[in-house]
């Protein structure tokens, strides 16, 4: 059973190959059978929240709603919207909820503005391109094409040329088909515009095998050409941008190879046209034929997001389940008194936390937010039996909750911390905890969650390991430090 309704589409890692195949049959049976579901979303309402120009995008967003009989509430940032005047983002989209939005459809330079916009909403939410994060409902549209030209998604070569480093098209079709078997990239661009090295060091963990290289030529092999515009619009230095807009054209003498497929996001770029206009009319060009596939996979997302398609399974999303702390309750009459020990026999009350990282013991203190009438006792390289050397953090008439002991984990994730009062001595491991809200800030320049930006989106962080990644814009930290 395949749950979508009032499910968020956000990023394509969040759907597995059983989900993609079934999204692809659907758009498959909507292209073919139109008129079977022209009042599929009658009483609906489909609203389009668009940031950024688009074309295809919004376009066939609109007409997938218009074929399934929805009302449309378009929302285009310009001057003649709230949104020019300096309202947040979640105030936006609270107030197009309050004028019925059912199902809404986003585009935002921000990364991360779409999960912000499931995350404010009780709607759900289509990431149509938020900066250079993601846009998922274009991979799916790729990954339809492509299975319609070369008829499989296993086994496949792929070569992707321009611009690597912001194409979020990229980004999100590379991410797609590490889902399949026996899939080989080229990745062809100027250096100042490579491939992000977190997507690399993914490749690098499944062992899929990829070449980097600044030649055109080396990648017209493939099964699949897919080029990218260079976007004038994220470069922050106009020079450096003039230097590689015109740094690949494909012409018809690269197109040896009869069965490679040209395919193409658009639009592209007139100034520095990355495709050759007389390469439209050779039969390995497809990127007209993928501009209108968008209808059909849209369609089949507002669809199934609505619940009117599909089994009508309500989606519920994994929830992280937060550690618990094992305490070991020791009574007063029972400690034992250890001879010259540094930490907690001689405290009538408050918190120990022993075992912290050499140097860090200053830092933790810092992070508790303690009162300021709390007295502190810091010892910083003490010899220790188990690590060589330790510090040490002594809380008097103060014990730490839950929160404050799991920020010390973020440091210190050995540490152990005792609970004393006059009673008896609770004794626990420091627990990591599954999601970090508040505590680490994502400086990455282009997420929404980084306070310059004052949409006011409190910093949240997935914990895998020693690993924080950003639940916004995927940015990884390692124990708090990029």
């Amino acid at each position: 059973m395949i749950a979508f309704k009032n499910r968020d589409i956000i990023s394509i890692k969040d759907f597995s190959r059983q989900d993609v195949e079934y999204i692809l049959r659907i758009a498959k049976e909507m292209e073919h059978n139109k008129a079977k579901y022209k009042e599929l979303l009658k009483g609906d309402v489909v609203t389009l929240v668009f940031f950024e120009s688009s074309t295809r995008t919004r376009l066939s967003t609109y007409m997938a709603a218009q074929n399934l009989g929805a009302t449309i509430q378009p929302f285009l940032y310009s001057d003649g919207t709230s949104a020019i005047k300096g309202e947040t983002l979640s105030d936006t989209l609270m107030m197009l909820k309050k004028y019925g939005a059912t199902v809404v459809a986003i585009r935002h330079p921000l990364e991360g503005s779409a999960q912000w916009a499931a995350d404010v909403l009780d709607v759900p939410v289509v990431n149509c391109g938020d900066g250079a994060h993601e846009h998922p409902t274009q991979t799916l549209l790729d990954l339809y094409t492509i299975n319609k030209e070369k008829g499989k998604l296993d086994g496949l070569s792929i070569t992707f040329v321009g611009d690597l480093k912001y194409g979020r098209t990229v980004h999100s079709l590379v991410l797609a088909f590490t889902k399949f078997e026996n899939v080989e990239f080229v990745f062809v661009s100027p250096n100042v515009l490579k491939l992000p090295s977190y997507i690399k060091e993914m490749l690098d963990e499944k062992k899929i095998v990829y070449t980097e290289t600044e030649k055109l030529e080396e990648g017209v092999d493939s099964d699949v050409l897919y080029m990218t515009r260079i976007q004038e619009e994220r470069f922050g230095d106009k020079a450096e941008y003039e230097h590689v807009r015109k740094a690949y054209s494909l012409k018809p003498e690269h197109l040896l190879n009869p069965n490679i497929k040209v395919m193409h996001p658009l639009p592209r770029n007139k100034r520095a046209i990355e495709i050759d206009p007389s390469v439209d009319a050779l039969p390995q060009a497809c990127y007209m034929g993928q501009a209108e596939n968008g209808v059909y996979v849209r369609m089949a997302l507002l669809g199934l997001v609505s619940g009117k398609l599909g089994d009508g399974e309500e989606y519920k999303p994994k929830v992280n389940v937060e550690g618990e702390f094992e305490f070991k309750e020791i009574k007063w009459k029972d400690r034992e008194r250890k001879k010259g020990g540094y930490l907690v026999w001689e405290m009538e009350s408050g918190t120990a936390v022993d075992h912290l990282k050499p140097n860090t013991a200053t830092k933790i203190k810092d992070l508790l937010g303690l009162p300021e009438n709390v007295t502190c006792t810091i010892g910083v390289n003490l010899p220790s039996g188990k690590q060589s050397y330790k510090d040490l953090l002594k809380i008097w008439g103060y014990q730490l909750n839950q929160e404050q002991m799991q920020k010390v984990a973020l440091f210190s994730p050995n540490a152990t911390i005792n609970l004393i009062s006059e009673d008896v001595l609770r004794k626990t491991k420091v627990v990591l905890p599954k999601v970090l809200t508040g505590m680490v800030v994502c400086d990455k320049p282009h997420c929404i969650s980084n306070p310059k930006h004052y949409e006011f989106v409190p910093s949240k962080f997935m914990v895998d390991g020693e690993r924080f990644i950003c639940h916004y814009c995927g940015r990884k930290k390692v124990n708090g430090v990029l």
